[in-house]
């Protein structure tokens, strides 16, 4: 089952749009509706949708695999905040593809709560590439634009305001990645899992304010491997030469050897000439094709992605 080519919004007719842009908090808790929720599902689709401020995640997965996620347009919600509201959310979601899609105005990308097999590549993202916690695994992050603004931070808040496990608000700035650990991560779900590789991703990070605040880089080196969680042969938690951390917020820029590993640089084979890498990340509502089509592609994308993601591995075992 498959959604292609339409525009959906959740109207609030007593809310302005601008005052939840870059607020992460609950607008209006008992409206936080999801706009499309892939539940027990597989081989399903995503592409060519358009939302526009959304009660909560405007897709979100509980439970699904094979899933083929593209072309999408997704701007805003409601509700961002406490309670883990906003997400372009995969959570136990399972060998399926996230491509060529624009996040705007929300908290966060998602893989979490076992999530694993999975390819997030060529998306343009204004928000954290986040592992979330609940030994999500071997997921793959490539060829994706993330900018955070300075704005994009969980003090930057004023009604309904908290983190996604019920406390309140922090003082740390979310960076473009975001790894559960420490006590944090076990109040919640647990730590991130192993194998997560982010490679050749641009991603930067507004610092001090979003007018004139430097703007700085973050694990952007080409044909570079960055992988998280492993010390070459087993699971391990991140630390700073010592004990776990304690949390991932402030230690952000640190260097944190156990996932550190990857520094040697290497050049994949060529992408498949008469494939692109994702769809065109433009609007969407303008495509067109039938839904046998759209099942044909899912499957392909779906099945080049994984073999990208396997290669990827295996330089890297």
């Amino acid at each position: 089952m498959g959604f292609e080519n339409f525009y959906l919004t959740q109207d609030e007719p007593n809310l302005k749009r601008s005052d939840a842009t870059h607020d992460y908090g609950n607008m209006d808790p008992a409206g936080a509706m999801n706009g499309i929720l892939f539940k027990w599902a597989v081989n399903g689709w995503v592409h060519g949708i358009h939302t526009e401020m959304t009660g909560s995640h405007p897709i979100v997965t509980e439970e699904a695999k094979n899933l083929t996620i593209t072309g999408n347009y997704l701007d805003g919600a409601w509700n961002i905040g406490k309670g883990g509201r906003g997400y372009f959310r995969g959570s136990r979601v399972w060998d399926s593809v996230y491509a060529g899609n624009i996040s705007r105005n929300l908290r966060h990308f998602t893989f979490q709560w076992s999530a694993s097999g999975n390819v997030a590549i060529g998306n343009d993202l204004y928000s954290d590439l986040n592992l979330h916690g609940g030994y999500e695994r071997n997921n793959l992050f490539e060829l994706n634009t993330v900018h955070v603004p300075y704005a994009h931070r969980s003090a930057n808040c004023t009604v309904n305001c908290g983190e996604e496990g019920g406390g309140g608000t922090n003082d740390s700035d979310w960076y473009p990645i975001w790894w559960a650990a420490g006590p944090k991560a076990v109040k919640r779900s647990g730590s991130s899992g192993y194998r997560n590789v982010f490679f050749d991703n641009t991603m930067t990070k507004r610092l001090d304010n979003d007018v004139a605040g430097p703007i700085v880089t973050f694990y952007s080196e080409p044909h570079r491997i960055f992988e998280f969680g492993w010390d070459g042969t087993a699971f391990h938690h991140l630390d700073v030469g010592g004990p776990p951390i304690s949390d991932w917020a402030h230690n952000e820029t640190n260097n944190l050897p156990a996932f550190l590993l990857a520094g040697v640089p290497f050049v994949l084979p060529p992408r498949h000439p008469g494939r692109p890498v994702a769809p065109s990340r433009t609007r969407p509502g303008t495509g067109s094709g039938s839904s046998a089509q759209g099942r044909a592609s899912s499957v392909n994308q779906r099945a080049y992605m994984q073999i990208r993601r396997t290669h990827l591995f295996k330089e890297w075992k």
